[in-house]
């Protein structure tokens, strides 16, 4: 295992990309530590050479966590309102880094399908697009409180999945075989229907 780096070595507090947070899902904000020497070399250090601070858009200081070893670690919190967290970084006393991660509202029904109306038979995907009560987009997957349904003519379709992208995003395939065909898919979060649900999908003639 490489050794730390040593106390005299000039290092960097580089920023992963920070993914779009919502309410209620914890937040988690990558780091990785490197040497300053242009070339993204890893600086291995240990989590006690680490602090962070996270305080919230109504200026309070919220509880925190640090994880990960080596050079790669991330700072998680769990947010309370939406708005910008500022996630202050601090690496051996010596170097400071701020973060300012955009904690967007929780999944709304204003969340919408989005897909082709009129398809050929054969393999199908719609993409969920979960968005927050003001209309952006959330980065974040996760949500128990989905539900999917497929209403079509009996032994129309096969294989139905649903898949959490885990972006904020969840894709519904399935394999639609026969031609001439309404389908209607239907996603509810928390019983009841998202914007344009149900969606519905003809397939083609022939």
């Amino acid at each position: 295992m490489a050794a730390f780096a040593p106390d005299e070595a000039n290092l960097l507090i580089e920023v992963g990309d920070i993914p779009k947070g919502k309410l209620g899902v914890l937040a988690a904000i990558p780091i990785v530590i490197q040497y300053d020497n242009g070339k993204g070399t890893p600086a291995r250090v240990s989590p006690a050479d680490l602090e962070a601070e996270v305080i919230s858009p109504d200026k309070i200081k919220i509880q925190h966590k640090i994880l990960g070893a080596a050079n790669s670690y991330r700072v998680t919190f769990t947010p309370h309102i939406k708005g910008i967290y500022a996630v202050v970084i601090t690496l051996r006393n010596k170097w400071r880094r701020q973060i300012n991660a955009q904690i967007y509202g929780a999944t709304s029904l204003k969340s919408y399908l989005e897909g082709i109306p009129r398809v050929p038979r054969g393999t199908h995907h719609l993409k969920l697009i979960t968005v927050d009560e003001d209309g952006n987009a959330l980065g974040a997957g996760g949500d128990s409180k989905f539900e999917f349904f497929l209403d079509a003519p009996e032994n129309s379709y096969s294989s139905f999945k649903i898949n959490d992208n885990k972006n904020g995003t969840y894709t519904l395939e399935t394999v639609l075989t026969m031609a001439s065909t309404q389908y209607e898919f239907s996603a509810m979060y928390q019983g009841q229907h998202i914007s344009n649900s149900p969606f519905k999908v003809q397939t083609m003639s022939g």
